[in-house]
C-alpha cells in the first residue's frame, strides 16, 4: 500500500487545491460508476449555495475569497502564513472556508459512510493543527454516530498524492485491457 491508505478497505479521497476531485475505494477498489468519472466530489451542489463544491472550497476560492475582502493577491502560502500568526480578518476567511470544506465532508459521510477520509492537495502541508481544525467544524454539523467510526486524514504523500492516483489508475486500465485482449 501506499501513503495513507493502508489498511483501509472502504475510503474517501479528497484533493483539495484549484478544484476539489476525489475517488472512491470500496472493498479495496476503485469505484468508477457507469461513466468511469465517480468521485467528482467538487460538483455537487449543497445546502443554501449557489455554486458548485469547489467553487466554494478549493484552494482556489480560498484565494479569491481573500482578495475579494482584502485586496490582497496571495497565494495559499502566504494566506496560511498570516493566517497562523492570528491576523483576525485572515482568520475569518479561512475559519469561514474550513467551514465550507466541512459541509461537503458532510454529504460525503452521510451518502457513503466511509470509515475513512483522505485529504490531499495543498491543505496537507498545514498539518496536524489544520486538520483538528477541520475536524471540529465536521464535528459541529454533523450527527455523532456518524463520526463513531470516522477517521479523517491527510495524505501522507501531500502535493504528489493526486499524481500517484492518476498513475495507478493508468496502469489499472493497462492490466485491464491486457485482460480483454
Amino acid at each position: 500500500m501506499v501513503g495513507s491508505r493502508k489498511r483501509k478497505k472502504d475510503f474517501l479521497c479528497l484533493t483539495i487545491g484549484t478544484g476539489i476531485g476525489g475517488g472512491i475505494i470500496l472493498n479495496h477498489q476503485l469505484y468508477r460508476g457507469a461513466s468511469s468519472v465517480a468521485g467528482e466530489f467538487g460538483k455537487l451542489y449543497l445546502q443554501n449555495k449557489q455554486e458548485v463544491y469547489e467553487k466554494y472550497a478549493s484552494m482556489s476560492a480560498l484565494v479569491q475569497k481573500v482578495q475579494e475582502k482584502t485586496g490582497k493577491h496571495w497565494n495559499g502560502k502566504k494566506i496560511f502564513d498570516v493566517y497562523w500568526q492570528g491576523e483576525e480578518n485572515i482568520v475569518s476567511i479561512v475559519d469561514e472556508w474550513i467551514h465550507d470544506i466541512a459541509e461537503g465532508l458532510k454529504v460525503l459521510l452521510y451518502l457513503w459512510n466511509p470509515g475513512c477520509i483522505i485529504l490531499g492537495g495543498a491543505v496537507t502541508h498545514q498539518g496536524e493543527a489544520f486538520q483538528k481544525k477541520i475536524e471540529e467544524e465536521l464535528q459541529k454539523q454533523i450527527t455523532p454516530n456518524y463520526l463513531e467510526c470516522l477517521e479523517l486524514k491527510f495524505a501522507n504523500l501531500g502535493n504528489h498524492a493526486g499524481l500517484l492516483g492518476a498513475a495507478f489508475l493508468l496502469l489499472d486500465k493497462m492490466k485491464q485491457e491486457e485482460v480483454k485482449e
